[in-house]
Order: C-alpha cells, then sequence, then structure tokens
C-alpha cells in the first residue's frame, strides 16, 4: 500500500480542518491492516465510556488534546526549527500566562522528570533534599498529614538539622493551603532553593481558586495530566527568568533525557489554553464540590476520611479491618466498573476530577459514596465480593455512565466486544 499523504486523503465536505480526513484515515488503516492493535485500543477507549474512573491523578483528556498528539509526528530535528519553535513557544507562553511565572519550560516528559531536572541543574554534588510531599504519607491519620504538610515550626527544625540544597513541598496529597511564603522563608534561613509540586492545585490555581506558590517558590512545577486534563507530562515554572531560570533553560533542553516529544508539548500547549474556558472552570469548581461531598457522605456512613486537612480533589478512605489489604478493595470495585486507586497505608485514594467531568450533581455524588459503602461493606476478607451486591452495584454505575457520557467524545462499539 502506498504511503499516505494528505493528497490522497479525502477530506470531509463538511471538515474544518485538513487533521480530520488525516486522522480518519489513520484510524480505517490501522483497523484493516492490524486489527488486533485496533481492537485493544478501540477497548481502551471504550473502556473509558464504560468505567467510572475515581482515580486521583487523571482527568478526561479533551479530544482536541489527543488530536494534538496523534498529528504532529516528525522528529525535532526534522522540523527545520520554524513548527518546533512555534509550538514551543506557544505553550511556553500559555504556561506563563496561567501560572502568572516569568519563566516556563514545557518540556519534561513526567513529574519525576521535572523534578529530576530541577535537581540537575540547581543542586551542588552531594547535596540532600528535604522532600515533604504528601506522597510520603503512611497512613489516613490527620495529625500525620498535619505534620508532613502544615506545622511550620516542626519543617523550621527539620530544615536546620538537614541542611538541605533542595526542599520541595506539595504533591498529588498536598492541601490547598500550603504556606508558602513560610516555606520560602525557611528555605532562604537555610540557604536552599524551594521546589513547589503544584500538581494536586494545579486546576484551581489556573481559575484563581487558591494562591498560587509561583511568586513565592524558588522553582514551581506541575503535572499536565492531573487537574489541567493534558497529556502525561509537566511544566517547570519560576516567577522571573532569573538565573535559577537559565540555569533550568540550560538543563532542561530537548536533548535532556526526560525530554517529551513534540506532539506532547502540543497537547500541552492546547490543554493550558483550555483552562480560560468557561467549561474547564465550570468543571474544576465541580471538582472540589464533588470531593467535599463524596468525604461527607463517606463519613456519614462511617468511613473514616482524609479530606478537609487538604482540601483539593483527593479523598483518602480508611478500609474496614476485615480488609487488610487495599488490592483487594480496589479489585472488588473494579469488578462494577469503579475504577480506584489504593491510597497510602489501608486506605483508598480517590478522586473526583471524572465525576466533575461528567457533570455528576450531588444526587449522583451521593450515589457513588452508597456504591462504595455497598461494595467495601460486601467484600469479604478474602476480597470476594457478595454476588447480589455486585450485580446491583453493575447496573447501578451502567446506569450512571449512560445518564452522564463523557463530554466530546464519540461512543464506540462496547468494549465487551474487544474484551
Amino acid at each position: 500500500m502506498p504511503i499516505l499523504t494528505t493528497a490522497h486523503i479525502a477530506r470531509p465536505a463538511t471538515a474544518s480542518s485538513p487533521l480530520t480526513g488525516f486522522l480518519t484515515a489513520g484510524a480505517e488503516l490501522l483497523a484493516q491492516e492490524d486489527p488486533q492493535l485496533h481492537g485493544a485500543v478501540c477497548a481502551e477507549h471504550a473502556g473509558q465510556e464504560s468505567t467510572l474512573s475515581l482515580l486521583a491523578d487523571t482527568g478526561v483528556v479533551d479530544p482536541s488534546v489527543l488530536a494534538c498528539m496523534a498529528s504532529v509526528t516528525r522528529s525535532v530535528d526534522q522540523l527545520a526549527g520554524y513548527t518546533r519553535i512555534a509550538i514551543e513557544e506557544l505553550a511556553v507562553r500559555r504556561a506563563r500566562d496561567v501560572f502568572g511565572a516569568g519563566y516556563a519550560n514545557v518540556l519534561p516528559a513526567s513529574l519525576g522528570a521535572a523534578l529530576a531536572g530541577v535537581l540537575d541543574a540547581l543542586r551542588p554534588p552531594g547535596g540532600t533534599v528535604l522532600d515533604l510531599r504528601g506522597e510520603s504519607l503512611s497512613t489516613v491519620d490527620k495529625e500525620l498529614v498535619g505534620l508532613g504538610q502544615l506545622r511550620v515550626a516542626e519543617i523550621a527544625d527539620l530544615a536546620e538539622r538537614a541542611d538541605p540544597a533542595v526542599i520541595v513541598c506539595g504533591g498529588r496529597h498536598a492541601p490547598a493551603g500550603i504556606d508558602h511564603p513560610r516555606l520560602r522563608a525557611i528555605a532562604d534561613a537555610v540557604g536552599a532553593v524551594l521546589v513547589a509540586d503544584a500538581t494536586g492545585i494545579a486546576g484551581q490555581i489556573a481559575v484563581g481558586a487558591v494562591d498560587n506558590p509561583v511568586p513565592h517558590a524558588h522553582v514551581t512545577i506541575a503535572g499536565t495530566h492531573d487537574q489541567l486534563f493534558g497529556p502525561h507530562g509537566a511544566v517547570v515554572l519560576t516567577a522571573s527568568h532569573d538565573e535559577v531560570a537559565a540555569a533550568i533553560a540550560t538543563t532542561l533542553t530537548w536533548s535532556w533525557p526526560g525530554a517529551t516529544t513534540l506532539p506532547a508539548v502540543a497537547g500541552k500547549a492546547r490543554a493550558l489554553h483550555l483552562t480560560s474556558s468557561e467549561p474547564f472552570r465550570d468543571t474544576i469548581r465541580s471538582v472540589r464540590r464533588c470531593a467535599t461531598q463524596l468525604a461527607e457522605e463517606l463519613a456519614g456512613m462511617g468511613h473514616p476520611v482524609c479530606h478537609e486537612e487538604l482540601g483539593n480533589h483527593v479523598v483518602l478512605v480508611s478500609l474496614p479491618d476485615r480488609i487488610t489489604d487495599a488490592a483487594q478493595a480496589v479489585a472488588a470495585l473494579r469488578d462494577v466498573n469503579l475504577t480506584a486507586a489504593a491510597g497510602p497505608g489501608p486506605a483508598l485514594r480517590l478522586g473526583t476530577a471524572t465525576l466533575a467531568a461528567r457533570q455528576f450533581g450531588s444526587s449522583e455524588v451521593r450515589q457513588i459514596a452508597e456504591l462504595l459503602d455497598s461494595v467495601l461493606g460486601a467484600t469479604r476478607r478474602d476480597g470476594t465480593v457478595d454476588e447480589f451486591v455486585r450485580l446491583s452495584a453493575f447496573d447501578s454505575v451502567r446506569r450512571l455512565l449512560s445518564q452522564f457520557p463523557l463530554p466530546c467524545y464519540v461512543p464506540v462499539t462496547q468494549w465487551e466486544d474487544y474484551r
């Protein structure tokens, strides 16, 4: 078969973009020439429709973001400069606008890559890193959350004793109310660089719902696939284009091992642009509202939860004593088409980004809490679930999914056909 180019692709009469024919033709080629892989991809696509995600570290990616990632395919070296620069500059400018930054780097392929790049650029050989991020939590205990994130006096004492070169705060479990000015003062007192991981509050920063760490931290990093609903990756930000930004720019280049690809940068540019839209603002407001209600509903049913201390989209739920392994609870929920993640310690880590994207109201969030309570209550010590409860919950989830489809997604064949 000849190599397809835009000249070979019939452009639909109603299409306003030449990419329409290109992407359509690509999907048809995949279906015809590699049906096994096509089936797997369709199963993943349809699985998003038929599974209700309660994952805290992912959201619904807009199809326009996915289109960016599927159309810009040449290597950076083949782009003769202009295309790469145009796309990268769009992403950089939008990142600076969203976060009020003087410098933005959109190249890291992941949050870990972003932090690694910052450390490579700024940490002296053998320098200590004091990591205060919530990922270090080992329990739902509220006092530990306070120790790890809010007790500034203890952190100041710890920093003085550890003499770190870099202090990292924030993270996916971070509370929305971190006192970044105080932490900056602590970092300055010990001669450390303060790196704020704003992943857990990035969407709220974008809509002005929480204080922005960029003016206070030496460096701010944020994942683009959590609350920004973009491709897997991250951005690195500084308040001004100073010597810190210059060091990062020298390290985080296209040739750096942790750099992403041009399609991902294009996807980031589109996702960042969407943060200024009213639907995005509505979704972010709903994310927090849904999380607060979900936590309240579960607490009212007798489940120990941690959410108020976090004030973001994450709800940590302690499991019943008879469930000794969080993986059992995750598997039990998966059997009814609810996707959750094992939390720190014997707990579940729940997120509400997908509930908000599907435009769930208070009644639907209450149903989710009831489903969680029912399934967890019917999960036996061996991890199996009472069959009547499982079937009832499965039907309830399917009804919710059919009533609240993913916005802007074109339905595909039912995923059972590809399982």
